[in-house]
């Protein structure tokens, strides 16, 4: 995709993942990476997929990152997926520190995680 952070915490990804596993149950794994450092910040594995999920990501990332560091300006980039609706539209307004840079792909937005 070709979008680096010139610093931590300028530019944050927040996606969910569903896995198929052996059992034929399925598991979520919701995170937010910081994209300069590509270090995990927050993440959940569930059974379930939830909206709740992504927003408690991204408030513990607030509350243990953002606001502690005096973070001003936070670009978060997530893909069109239904976890980044709802809920997550109301939280981002309120915190003024986080601006929802949707990107309309062809196929999911793929985190690389190192």
């Amino acid at each position: 995709m070709g979008i680096r952070a010139s610093k931590p915490l300028e530019i944050l990804h927040a996606d969910a993942t569903q896995l198929s596993l052996k059992d034929n149950t399925r598991a979520f794994i919701d995170l937010v990476q910081d994209n300069f450092s590509r270090a995990i910040l927050s993440f959940r594995c569930s059974l379930e997929h939830r909206v709740q999920f992504t927003f408690e990501n991204l408030q513990y990332t607030f509350d243990h990152y953002l606001s502690p560091s005096k973070i001003e300006h936070c670009n978060l980039i997530t893909d069109d997926g239904t976890e980044n609706y709802g809920k997550l539209q109301s939280f981002l307004p309120n915190v003024k520190i986080l601006k929802l840079l949707t990107l309309l792909l062809k196929r999911p937005l793929s985190i690389p995680i190192q």
